[in-house]
């Protein structure tokens, strides 16, 4: 967890302008939101596979906060 908030905070730069929180407990919020999917994307660093730049997990951490707040707007059946 405390991996994916110090990413967020040295990376603030690969996303786009407010779209990451500027008070430290929203950051915090937003890291454990984002674990999972962090946490699997630099876990496949550890392994075989091809470590992701830190752009690229930015742009999927992007995607997936997309990704929620769209189904958060749909209607519920």
């Amino acid at each position: 967890m405390q991996a994916a908030a110090a990413f967020l905070h040295a990376n603030r730069d690969l996303f786009p302008p407010g779209s990451l929180p500027n008070y430290p407990v929203q950051l915090a919020a937003l890291a454990v939101r984002i674990y999972r999917l962090f946490a699997e994307l630099t876990a496949q660093a550890c392994g075989n596979a091809s470590r992701h730049s830190d752009a690229a997990i930015a742009q999927a951490i992007l995607a997936e906060l997309r990704e929620r707040e769209t189904a958060a707007k749909q209607p519920q059946q």
